[in-house]
Parts: C-alpha cells; sequence; structure tokens
C-alpha cells in the first residue's frame, strides 16, 4: 500500500488491518457451516474462540494506540524485525519438512525396489509402506436409509449452528468496541 498507492505508514497499517479483518470475517462465515474432518462436531472450536477473542482485540486495541503515537520509523523498524523473524522460522520448517519427507520418500523407494526384486525372482511380496508413521487414518462413515426399491439413499442433515456461543462471541465484540468509544 506505501509503495504502489504511496499511503504513509499509519494509514496503511490500518488499512491492512482492515482488510485482514474482513478476510476473517469472510472465513469464519464459510467455517461456521463445515464440519470437522472426522464428522463429528463443528469445524469451530466456539469455547477457545470465547477464551481467545477478548485478548486479541485488546491486543487490537493496544497496537492501534501504539500506531498512532508511534513514529513512521519505528514502526518499518519492528515490521522489518517481525517480517524477519517470520521468514526465518518459515524457512526452517520448510527445510525440516523436506529433509524429512525426502528421507521418507527414499524409504519408500528402497521399499518399493526390494519388493520388486523379490517378486522377479517368483517369490510373491506383499509390501505396505506407510510415510507417514503414527497418523492417524481419517475414517468418515455416512450414515444412509434405504429406500423401498432397496437403493442407498443419503441422509441430508441440516447443518446446526451454535447459536448461543456465537451470540456471545457477537456481544463481546460489541462490549469491547463499544468500550473504545467510552
Amino acid at each position: 500500500l506505501m509503495v504502489i498507492l504511496r499511503f504513509d505508514v499509519h494509514a496503511s497499517t490500518a488499512l491492512s488491518q482492515a482488510c485482514l479483518a474482513g478476510g476473517a470475517i469472510t472465513a469464519m462465515i464459510y467455517s461456521v457451516q463445515a464440519k470437522h474432518p472426522s464428522g463429528q462436531g463443528p469445524l469451530i472450536e466456539w469455547d477457545l474462540l470465547l477464551i481467545t477473542s477478548p485478548s486479541l482485540l485488546l491486543g487490537s486495541l493496544v497496537g492501534a494506540f501504539l500506531n498512532k503515537v508511534t513514529p513512521d520509523i519505528a514502526i518499518l523498524g519492528l515490521l522489518d524485525v517481525v517480517l524477519g523473524y517470520c521468514t526465518y522460522t518459515t524457512l526452517r520448517k520448510a527445510l525440516s519438512t523436506w529433509a524429512k519427507e525426502s528421507k521418507e520418500m527414499a524409504r519408500a523407494r528402497e521399499v518399493t525396489a526390494q519388493s520388486s526384486s523379490t517378486a522377479e525372482r517368483g517369490g510373491a511380496a506383499e509390501v505396505s509402506v506407510e510415510l507417514r508413521s503414527g497418523a492417524p487414518q481419517p475414517s468418515v462413515s455416512r450414515p444412509s436409509t434405504r429406500t423401498i426399491s432397496g437403493e442407498d439413499k443419503p441422509r441430508v442433515q441440516k447443518p446446526q449452528y451454535p447459536l448461543g456461543d456465537m451470540g456471545l462471541f457477537g456481544a463481546t465484540w460489541i462490549l469491547v468496541v463499544a468500550s473504545t468509544f467510552v
């Protein structure tokens, strides 16, 4: 925003926060309807959301205050430090993941090569390779009902929204926003 649209540091910081908030609201609206991958329960853990939201909102308020009173050069310096640290940790994690996956792929190729050489010698070999040991395998069972003709017909389930939790979350937001105007 500063380079392309020539906004100053304070305006571009506030506008980027507004864009992030819009994306988060959109993701939440989508995620309210989604189910957990196990098929049991909602995707959003509402209790955790209610615990973390007040501290996140308080942090946003403190950040907005500090944005007003901090000089531009300090904001840019802090942004550079934070982005540099995030880049470093992401790169370190990516390299460790790549090394781990490369070892797993090499092990899988070795087991496959051994099984093919055993099969060429006339022996029957059954090889099962699990690349990620200990990873839980998802099992989703879909309930169905039989119709009169004997065909399986999937059940249509209406989404159940936790209206009480959503209302409490909304009330928390309203109280924090209202407290900023007092």
